[in-house]
């Protein structure tokens, strides 16, 4: 779990390094599924554009529709070539990470807040019973 010094460093600078947040065991376990979204290294590097045909098909060149800043970094739309979406094949362990106790806790904690919103739609419910 965070300490609560990271937690107020988080609310102070915007940023934290949590380390040791989450166990290795999971992160592990997790990383098994990677296999399944994401080439290796060794096969993206000895190909990048073979491997990117055959994991993504030939998609449309991503339209550049960002200025760049004179100074400072940028956003490229190639950045999410390899975007998945949740929930994510495999055992499940990656998908977990996203619902990790320690977390959890912590945004819990540097929100101060439990109370959650989705960043995807969800079908509208009835109001009636």
């Amino acid at each position: 779990m965070a300490t609560d010094a990271e937690v107020k460093t988080w609310q102070q600078d915007g940023w934290v390094l949590l380390e040791g947040l989450v166990g290795t065991a999971d992160i592990d376990a997790a990383s098994e599924d990677l296999r399944l979204l994401f080439p290796s290294p060794e096969e993206y590097h000895a190909d990048p554009e073979g491997v990117t045909e055959r994991w993504k098909g030939r998609p449309d060149k991503p339209k550049e529709d960002y200025v760049w800043p004179d100074e400072g970094p940028g956003f490229r739309a190639d950045q999410q070539r390899w975007m998945g979406a949740f929930p994510f094949a495999g055992s499940g362990a990656l998908n977990r990470l996203y619902v990790h106790a320690s977390i959890v806790d912590f945004a819990e904690r540097a929100l101060e807040t439990t109370t959650y919103a989705s960043t995807r739609p969800t079908p509208a419910r009835s109001s009636r019973a």
